[in-house]
């Protein structure tokens, strides 16, 4: 029983559910659009207005990505339910599905990380400049929208994708996974630049 027991009005969804494994997909696949494509359309000026001072497609889809960033943590924080390793020998997995017993759970794991990496970037950028004010201030623009390569790191606080890191250890080996992640840091950090 917890202060919070008046939420248990509501079950959340199970973390193994396919929900949740494809909402994973589509977070893995956003991250490496904003690691690859992002950084290439922020650094080449590929979504600067056109001549009728409109936001471009890719302006807009970044503006989306955003959203999607953001619902993902209040998603965490209310509807997702997780997986936490017993304090049991045998290292069996307790499944939180009630709504106040995840939102204290997240709010001591990884709330801190996901807000501070899920800042909408893009959304207080259109909110803030007009289109044809953007081109003026792209060395700002481009400053904010790198920061948003953080968001790798929430990748790694993602349950799922911890799982299917394990799995991959399990059969790749770990000397051969260090070097899978040597070579991916090292294509991003070459991207970047």
């Amino acid at each position: 029983h917890t202060q919070f027991s008046w939420m248990r009005c509501y079950t959340c969804l199970d973390p193994d559910c396919a929900f949740i494994a494809y909402w994973t997909i589509m977070y893995v696949t956003l991250v490496m659009y904003i690691c690859t494509v992002g950084i290439a359309v922020s650094t080449f000026d590929l979504d600067a207005p056109d001549e009728r001072c409109l936001w471009s497609a890719f302006n807009w889809f970044d503006f989306a990505v955003d959203i999607f960033f953001v619902i993902d943590v209040v998603c965490r924080c209310f509807f997702f339910g997780v997986s936490v390793d017993s304090s049991i020998v045998g290292g069996e997995q307790r499944i939180i599905l009630e709504p106040d017993l995840v939102m204290s759970h997240y709010m001591r794991q990884g709330i801190t990380v996901d807000v501070v990496t899920s800042f909408p970037v893009q959304c207080i950028t259109m909110a803030i400049y007009k289109p044809c004010e953007s081109s003026g201030n792209i060395g700002v623009l481009r400053l904010l929208r790198i920061t948003r390569v953080s968001r790798i790191f929430k990748l790694f606080h993602q349950p799922q994708v911890r799982k299917w890191m394990k799995m991959l250890r399990r059969s790749v080996g770990n000397h051969n996974l260090i070097e899978i992640w040597s070579h991916v840091t090292s294509v991003l950090l070459f991207n970047h630049v």
